[in-house]
């Protein structure tokens, strides 16, 4: 081993231009496109980290509209409910399309949502019949629970976002 470590540095001493020529831009190279390669890669991560962060951030926004809307709607519900009575014809079918709205908007899946549908429409029979239905507090409560327990995802959407997390 020694005597070819002796032969090759003879080697090198005696073709030192060529080596110089032709070495020195090869290894150069070489160190420029390990270093491209890998500026490339990182380059390519922030740019994924940036499109999924944009991503939740968007969904975070278009979830907060959809609690907004949902409130107006739940304010505009009860309302009418509360302003009106006996309430007409044409307030019953304006409430109808506002609890159709709220349906829509919820989850099936939500753990109060039977229990909502049955108070709206418990509170739109009764105002059909002439009872006061803006004296249903567990209406008023239920709501806010509802629009509560979202506001409480959408903040912790936000924190997992900020800290690199998924969204829910």
């Amino acid at each position: 081993m020694l005597e070819f470590l002796n032969l090759f540095n003879e080697w090198i001493k005696s073709h030192k231009e060529l080596v110089t020529v032709i070495g020195v831009p090869a290894i150069t190279y070489l160190v420029t496109s390990l270093m491209n390669k890998s500026s490339e890669r990182r380059a390519a991560n922030e740019r994924h980290v940036e499109r999924v962060l944009a991503r939740e951030l968007k969904l975070s926004e278009f979830r907060q509209n959809w609690i907004n809307e949902l409130r107006l709607d739940f304010s505009q519900y009860l309302g009418i409910l509360a302003s009106l009575q006996p309430i007409s014809k044409e307030e019953t079918n304006r409430l109808s399309l506002i609890i159709n709205k709220i349906l829509l908007r919820m989850n099936h899946h939500d753990p109060d949502f039977k229990k909502l549908t049955e108070t709206m429409t418990q509170s739109l029979k009764s105002a059909e019949s002439r009872h006061s239905p803006a004296e249903n507090p567990d209406l008023i409560v239920l709501m806010g629970k509802i629009l509560k327990r979202e506001w409480e995802r959408l903040k912790q959407d936000l924190s997992n976002s900020e800290s690199g997390g998924k969204l829910t």
